[in-house]
């Protein structure tokens, strides 16, 4: 029997065999019904089921969602209880009357044309000769499928190994490459000094002590409050007893890359961010080997076992403590601390000692700067430093006794206190950015030295007649001043004002000097003067000056940047006056040497060596860094041919819906057979040719060759698939589809919201406010959606306002469709309800964690009254924000228990539905979860009887048990009644599709919570809220979208995952670094595990858009049943089972799960692209670093989203898969085994 259909588009269309490119009408037109008989039924029953059942024949003719629903509806309803349409003819038939229904395609050059043949097996139990027929030609289907999957596979591997391999050519090209001098500096390598006379640098002190606290910022010790926390460190200061900066570090402020240049004195690459979770030993020229090797000091370190990583066998005893371990607060101090008794009493056992305390930058990543534990923690401090000042004083007192006692020569020397920080931390407690509260860090110098530092220095002559006062310790003067003349002596300088600001790796080279060492090769630091200016003769500070400009200026002839090593001269106007400049300094410094008694030419050249330096460092900070320009090409182009290809392909597989066009990966045994050739000459290439020691020096044999060739390779394969979609005529139909201009209004602010939102990304401020981009689209997007309802509601009142002043014709032909306009009214309040309460929720959530990055240190922000957001509020340990806190924190626990409770009512009353006794076992478990995890955030059980960690502990396994429960339940799940050739999946089937999706939400709920800082608990509430209310607006609003096909599905996936990026940013995220929370890396973790933490911070990260994620799983996977149920899905190949099975479902769901893959990966990839070519463009900006470096890590890592994201998709499909396999393979060999019997009987 032939259908006959009206829909002249219908007729025409094509159907492909291919379960993932075909071109079936999913969605696309609601106005078609397959009517599905059976062969051996009257043509007069079939009427008689039509006319008493006139839905489905209206369904030609049914609008929008009413029509969409109604198959679904009666499906819902037979999976709610369990009624007597079991037993209907529309829904069982016995076997042996059973008939299985064909549909042969014939095959034209343009399009297919459907017919439906009969086939099955008669009454009297004769073989259709059809059914032979169709298995083979299912077979022939099947075989078809299977190579396009494959097809498929391969072209996703060669994209996504495009994308990745060209992002990882341009990190290359991009990321700093230090052009850093090998090898370590000697006192042989200094240039002789411009004067005649050798001057000697003599050392100021034998012995440092070295403290160096993690994220200490400045304001901890300079403002007003730091007079009460840090009394005994600002008395020194305060008193001129100690020498004190704001030593301003260099982004990125993350440890490692501060340890380094705190040692060597080198401005870090932003690679080190990366590398600071995974250190490794320093070969670069530094302090610490200048100190063992040069001056044969001894060593020990306490502290941060990155010193351990970097510096392997330099220290005589070390005791390491674990870094990213940030739960604890008080051990990881307390480790370090308790050494220091031992090794003060055994003083004379080492030369230098380093110490890293660690406690007060766990706080700040735990609470903020604005803990109850922070002041506590600074006190704490400040009784260390006080410690080790008196036993320092102690000491050098010692060594002076001992020295006048035995009269030994030379005179020994003081020790040096240096307490310093490595950075600084926001005002949320986290580092990584170049805020000025992260990038402000301390230094402090203090010694017995410094406690006369303001008084007149004395003559050299009044030096030696009071050389037997110079023993006593208030008295003596450490400074090894050489006899000369009154007037060689630079006068005094005052004493210095507190938190004078220098550069941070300015230590360095200070350091270098008042210990007589070698400054290290690499080295961009200036020496600070009132270091040495109080305390040389001026013959010994200018050479002092001199060798730090000798050294500069031969780092920078060494550089190709800035000297042209060929012709050895400047490569620029400025690099040639910074020369100039050195050679009028030494001019002024040599004249004074001939006269130094008639002339100050000593104070011009002491400020124009000052003058070559400062300068120096500003070229060094700005060009020091190189860029591969031809890595940075390359790697563009195959990001951006990747993207170009995806956004193709996802386009012409998203018209493919509805234009029923066959869209073919040509070409693709060629493109096999190419990589086949080109690999085999490749391993020839670099197997053998450049396997000759002849040859490794070639450039067609060096590495980046390697990756050129390999970027070559993949780009043109991904150019050829390009093209080939390019020419398809799905994306030549696409945008004249009816169906896109049917999709309402939110498609445009879609496509030009992308559009802005990539230029944006040139301007510098508009991405640190990114945040603001993504808060104005989604609402925009929100409020074109409410726009359609509102406009139905006043049509609704304008019509029934006019319709008593209409004739009476007119009344007649109104009040037929009043009963449908009511309807519509009724839907569209409910729909604008939800919408409105959606943004009322959105605009809570935007001004919870504020993320501005331009404004988040503003202090007219953060005075007593003005909170910058209402999380600072929760946190500021007020009596009533406790209350509010403990209260939001409640009710974030309670609300999805409840949730899930009645979703667990629902289930069980389902057709198919979980189990009692598994239901009940999940209650169970997630009220324990529960209390275990209020207990955690708020520490109710003593630590006597449980520790937090392993309360914390208790959460996790719950919720390994209760996602056990969420994929075991489908197999134990009530059984249905075995109906044979029934045109529905299982109600177990969709038991599963619809819920397990859901509980997955509610699980990762759970375990959100326990990682999140405690104020933003409530804020996975409301994405839970509007997860399920937009959730259902979306699948009430798919008869509208059903006219546009996937067009119109992907728009609803791709506002789902717009929410997730409002959700990201509402969390307190942004494009700093320092926003990267990992409080809650470490929850329920004794010992560092860099994959438990790391997979820990992911989840923190980008908790919204795994949220939402699988709010867009639920939302394919009830569009998928709702195809299925409506006909409009292809026929599953695996015979003998009927169309509409749980087999066709997961072909729908792997279709939508395809497109919504390739669109996400097409839109993402295309971010890349233009944040790449910014990159490229801006890569001379002042915040090229600041900035545009920490995006583009945020970029990578959203590539690694999204695979991750179609990953989980794949396993979800592949979970169904065998769930149906282990379920319904009995029921199909208990089908195939009664129609053999049935044959061999008749035969």
């Amino acid at each position: 029997m032939n259908i006959n259909n009206k829909d002249e588009d219908f007729e025409n269309q094509d159907l492909s065999p291919n379960p993932l490119l075909r071109s079936i009408r999913k969605l696309s037109d609601p106005t078609v019904f397959i009517d599905y008989i059976n062969n051996n039924s009257s043509n007069n029953d079939n009427t008689n089921n039509l006319d008493q059942n006139p839905d489905q024949f209206n369904l030609h003719h049914s609008n929008d969602h009413q029509h969409f629903h109604h198959h679904s509806a009666q499906l819902d309803s037979n999976n709610s209880s369990n009624n007597n349409n079991s037993n209907s003819p529309e829904q069982q038939t016995v076997l042996k009357s059973s008939s299985f229904t064909n549909i042969s395609l014939n095959t034209s050059s343009d399009n297919m044309m459907m017919r439906k043949s009969t086939s099955g097996i008669s009454t009297s139990g004769a073989t259709s000769p059809n059914l032979i027929t169709s298995s083979s030609g299912g077979g022939s289907m099947k075989k078809s499928r299977d190579s396009t999957r494959t097809v498929m596979c391969l072209v996703s591997l060669v994209l996504v190994s495009t994308q990745l391999l060209g992002i990882f050519l341009f990190a290359q090209g991009f990321f700093p490459r230090k052009a850093s001098l090998e090898g370590y500096n000697t006192f042989q390598n200094y240039q002789a000094s411009c004067t005649e006379n050798d001057v000697q640098v003599d050392p100021q002190y034998g012995k440092l002590v070295f403290m160096l606290v993690d994220a200490f910022r400045s304001n901890f010790l300079f403002s007003e409050d730091a007079k009460e926390h840090m009394k005994f460190t600002r008395s020194l200061i305060d008193t001129g007893k100690a020498y004190s900066y704001i030593a301003r570090a260099n982004a990125p402020t993350v440890t490692l890359p501060r340890v380094k240049a705190l040692l060597s004195g080198g401005i870090p690459s932003f690679v080190d961010f990366v590398n600071n979770f995974n250190s490794k030993d320093l070969k670069d020229d530094n302090i610490l080997y200048q100190l063992k090797h040069s001056a044969n000091k001894s060593m020990v370190f306490y502290g941060d076992d990155t010193w351990l990583k970097l510096f392997p066998e330099y220290f005589k005893r070390h005791d390491g403590t674990t870094s990213f371990y940030v739960a604890d607060t008080v051990e990881v101090d307390n480790n370090v601390t308790r050494h220091l008794d031992e090794e003060f009493q055994n003083y004379q056992d080492w030369d230098a000692m380093f110490l890293h305390y660690l406690g007060l930058d766990h706080i700040g990543h735990l609470e903020g700067p604005y803990s109850h534990l922070m002041h506590p923690k600074q006190r704490e401090i400040d009784d260390i430093i006080k410690r080790i000042h008196q036993e320092v004083l102690r000491i050098d007192e010692e060594q002076l006794e001992q020295w006048n006692s035995t009269g030994d020569k030379p005179k020994p020397l003081p020790t040096l206190f240096v307490f310093c920080s490595d950075h600084g931390m926001n005002e949320i407690g986290n580092h990584g950015g170049s805020t000025d509260s992260e990038t402000s860090a301390v230094l402090v110098m203090m010694s017995s030295v410094y406690y006369h530092q303001s008084d007149p220095k004395p003559s050299h002559a009044q030096e030696d007649s009071s050389h037997a006062n110079e023993d006593s310790l208030e008295s003596h003067n450490f400074g090894r001043i050489q006899e000369t003349h009154e007037s060689d002596i630079l006068p005094t300088t005052p004493q210095q004002s507190i938190g004078r600001e220098v550069d941070q790796v300015d230590l360095v080279p200070s350091l270098s000097f008042l210990f007589n060492l070698p400054i290290p090769k690499n080295s961009l630091g200036k020496v600070i003067p009132e270091l040495f200016e109080n305390f040389l003769p001026t013959e010994q500070y200018l050479r002092v000056l001199e060798i730090n400009c000798q050294q500069q200026l031969d780092l920078l002839k060494n550089n190709a940047l800035f000297w042209n090593l060929k012709e050895n001269k400047a490569q620029s106007q400025n690099v040639q006056n910074l020369v100039n400049l050195f050679v009028d300094a030494q001019q002024y410094h040599s004249s004074w040497s001939l006269t130094p008694s008639h002339s100050h030419f000593h104070e011009n050249a002491a400020n124009l060596y000052k003058e070559f330096l400062e300068n120096i460092h500003e070229e060094f900070s700005r060009l020091l860094t190189s860029f591969d320009e031809n890595l940075l090409i390359i790697g563009l182009l195959s990001i951006g041919s990747s993207a170009l290809v995806t956004l193709l392909i996802s386009t012409a597989t998203i018209s493919m819906s509805g234009h029923q066009s066959n869209f073919e990966i040509k070409g693709v045994s060629f493109a096999i057979t190419f990589i086949g050739i080109v690999a085999t000459v490749i391993g020839i290439h670099f197997g053998f040719i450049c396997s000759n020691d002849l040859n490794q020096d070639k450039y067609y044999c060096t590495k980046d060759f390697r990756y050129v060739l390999l970027s070559f390779i993949c780009t043109t394969l991904s150019l050829l698939i390009g093209f080939n979609a390019i020419i398809s005529r799905n994306n030549l139909k696409l945008w004249t589809n009816q169906g896109i201009a049917q999709l309402r209004k939110e498609k445009y602010i879609i496509v030009v919201g992308t559009i802005l939102h990539l230029i944006s990304l040139f301007g510098s401020s508009l991405v640190e406010e990114e945040h603001q981009t993504w808060y104005y689209l989604t609402t925009s997007v929100i409020l074109l959606q409410i726009t359609p309802h509102s406009i139905s509601i006043l049509t609704y009142f304008n019509n029934t306002l006019n319709k008593q002043s209409s004739s009476s014709n007119n009344n007649l032909s109104m009040s037929k469709n009043v009963g449908l306009q009511q309807h519509q009214t009724k839907i569209s309040y409910k729909q604008m309800f939800i919408l409105l309460s959606i943004l009322f929720t959105l605009r809570i959530m935007r001004v919870w964690n504020q993320t501005g990055i331009k404004w988040l240190d503003d202090p007219q922000l953060l005075d007593g009254k003005t909170f910058i957001d209402f999380g600072r509020y929760l946190n500021s340990n007020q009596f009533t924000s406790n209350v509010l806190l403990w209260t939001l924190s409640l009710i974030s626990i309670i609300v999805p228990c409840i949730y899930v409770f009645k979703l667990l009512e629902e289930l069980k009353n389902q057709k198919g539905g979980i189990l009692s006794k598994l239901s009940f076992l999940y209650k169970i478990i997630i009220i324990i979860q529960s209390i275990a995890l209020f207990c955690y955030k708020w520490e109710y059980i003593p630590v006597e009887l449980l520790e937090n960690v392993f309360v914390a502990r208790i959460v996790y396994l719950c919720f390994i048990l209760l996602m056990t429960i969420t994929f075991l339940f489908p197999f134990f799940s009530k059984k249905d009644r075995i109906i044979m050739n029934t045109i529905t999946p299982p109600s177990w089937f969709i038991a599963t599709l619809k819920y397990v999706p859901t509980l997955i939400v509610v699980n990762l709920t759970m375990l959100f919570l326990l990682i999140h800082r405690t104020h933003n608990m409530i804020l996975l509430t409301m994405m839970g809220g509007i997860g399920h209310f937009y959730l259902k607006y979306l699948l009430e609003d798919t008869g509208r979208r059903a006219k546009s096909g996937m067009v119109g599905v992907s728009v609803g996936l791709i506002c789902i995952n717009w929410l997730g990026q409002f959700g990201y940013f509402s969390f307190g995220n942004s494009n700093s670094l320092s926003t990267i929370d990992i409080s809650g890396s470490y929850t329920g973790v004794i010992d560092y595990n860099q994959y438990v933490v790391g997979a820990l911070t992911f989840l923190i990260g980008y908790t919204s858009q795994i949220f939402f994620f699988f709010v867009g799983l639920a939302y394919s996977t009830n569009l998928a049943i709702k195809s299925v149920s409506s006909g409009h899905h292809e026929p599953s190949l695996m015979l003998p089972t009927p169309p509409g099975t749980s087999q066709d479902i997961i072909d729908e769901l792997q279709w939508y799960s395809l497109v919504g893959t390739l669109l996400d990966c097409g839109l993402k990839w295309t971010n890349v692209f233009v944040f790449s070519l910014c990159v490229i463009v801006q890569r001379f900006h002042l915040f090229i670093w600041t900035v545009f470096s920490p995006k583009y890590i945020y970029e990578v890592m959203d590539v690694s989203l999204v695979l991750v994201k179609a990953l989980l998709l794949a396993l979800f499909i592949i979970y169904l898969r065998i769930l149906t396999s282990i379920r319904e393979k009995p029921i199909y060999e208990n089908i195939l085994n009664q129609s053999s019997s049935n044959l061999n009987k008749e035969e």
